[in-house]
């Protein structure tokens, strides 16, 4: 079947050869209290005069940046006097007029609080997009020129703001925050990879699992900003000699769990309570096709994790822990039909359920709802837009819903733009589409309670 192919290292590692190592960027808000506009000795994105892309570094005065490498047709655009470079930050762009009536608009408890990040994710794409809803069906949106979207950003509820984080290119990991508007988009840390990064939320903390160039696994920490995000993360007793999938992280409690797949058709969990992680184990009778897992916390129910994965045999399964003993169930099959060609998408819902979510072999989008008390643990395979499935441009992005729904969904259709999904009451409510985002394959899409 045809998967989606992440950059290889060789290729990256090519790509960044000339640029000085990067060790983070700017303060997340743009502008730190103290009157700094970066972190002196960490690096921002920056324009050559040829529009090439480069990096400048923060001069220990946190105001004034060097010049930008490696620029090789003269210097690069914008000021270096006391300004963040001109294409760091978001910049509003035309979002077109109000959708046509006729649909139910989105919750007005969900203006300044629903957020969006879209990206085209090709090789000559440099810009970011970013949306805030503001009511009456209409977006703000606005663009940054550089740290693109090479994965669907991963956005996670942190104390009062929202994380995202994504594969950017040269293989960076990009940050930025959203409390009332997006913060510039930033390299956080030193952490680069060739496959999407995975982040959970700990209260007024994130954590960021990723693999790293190396194949070995390493940890970020986000608390009012990011840290290096190089602690390493690698399992007790493993030194990554079986190549291994991109993780997927969730938080239960304290704790913090990560699954992957390895090349030998195991489905393997991680776990830590603490500044270390304990020892790789597999989750029995579970074989794997070598695809990232889908983990997520659950809300209430006797279990506490769900994760879903690509089977051996093409399907969806799952495995639930329970949160009595820890012990993992045997796998469950969503359903012989759904077959993702990515992988999927998961988040918790009331009662112990869950919903999953996948692109299918013909691009459309489908989902899955896991409700534990039923004959049927998952519900029948239905499209996401009902009566008028879209083909997608990537899996979409779900997450939990914060000012009215159960669950916010967010798609780029092929050849169109991007929209979104609301679930409330056992029904979706939608499309909403988001003005000014369109031509893109990779998104993002959280909400602030």
């Amino acid at each position: 079947m045809a998967r989606r192919l992440w950059a290889s290292a060789a290729l990256v590692l090519a790509s960044v050869a000339g640029l000085m190592p990067l060790s983070g960027g700017c303060a997340s808000n743009g502008a730190a209290d103290d009157g700094r506009l970066c972190t002196p000795g960490n690096y921002v994105f920056c324009r050559c005069a040829d529009r090439s892309e480069g990096t400048k570094l923060c001069k220990p005065d946190g105001k004034t940046f060097e010049s930008c490498q490696p620029c090789t047709t003269g210097e690069e655009t914008g000021t270096d006097a006391g300004e963040l470079p001109t294409d760091a930050g978001f910049q509003p762009v035309d979002s077109g007029p109000p959708p046509d009536a006729g649909i139910a608009p989105i919750e007005a408890a969900c203006v300044g609080k629903l957020a969006v990040l879209a990206g085209a994710g090709g090789e000559q794409d440099l810009d970011a997009l970013a949306g805030v809803y503001k009511g009456n069906g209409v977006f703000e949106v606005s663009v940054s020129h550089g740290p693109a979207l090479r994965s669907n950003a991963k956005i996670v509820l942190t104390g009062t703001s929202l994380i995202g984080v994504y594969l950017s290119r040269y293989s960076f990991i990009v940050g930025a925050k959203f409390t009332t508007s997006w913060s510039a988009p930033v390299s956080i840390g030193s952490a680069m990879t060739d496959a999407p990064p995975s982040v959970t939320s700990l209260g007024t903390q994130a954590k960021m699992v990723y693999r790293g160039l190396d194949g070995l696994f390493y940890a970020g920490t986000y608390n009012a900003g990011w840290d290096d995000a190089t602690s390493p993360a690698e399992p007790a007793g493993d030194a990554g000699s079986v190549r291994r999938s991109a993780p997927s992280l969730a938080a239960v409690g304290s704790s913090l769990v990560f699954g992957f797949v390895t090349d030998d058709q195991g489905l393997n969990r991680v776990s830590s309570s603490g500044s270390t992680w304990g020892a790789p184990l597999k989750v029995p009778a579970a074989t794997a096709y070598f695809d990232a897992p889908a983990l997520v916390a659950m809300n209430g129910g006797s279990a506490d994790l769900i994760m879903l994965y690509t089977g051996t045999d093409f399907a969806l399964h799952s495995v639930t822990r329970a949160a009595s003993n820890k012990a993992w169930s045997s796998p469950v099959v969503v359903d012989d039909s759904a077959q993702p060609i990515e992988p999927p998408a998961v988040v918790e819902m009331a009662n112990g359920r869950a919903m999953v979510v996948w692109k299918a072999s013909n691009d459309q989008a489908f989902y899955s709802i896991y409700d534990p008390g039923a004959a049927m643990p998952w519900s029948a395979p239905a499209g996401i837009v009902p009566n008028k499935n879209p083909t997608v441009t990537s899996t979409p992005a779900i997450a939990e819903s914060k000012c009215g729904a159960e669950i916010v969904l967010a798609y780029s259709e092929q050849g169109g733009g991007v929209s979104l999904m609301r679930y409330a009451s056992g029904a979706w409510k939608g499309p909403y589409p988001v003005g000014g985002m369109s031509n893109v394959t990779y998104v993002g899409v959280g909400e602030l309670p």
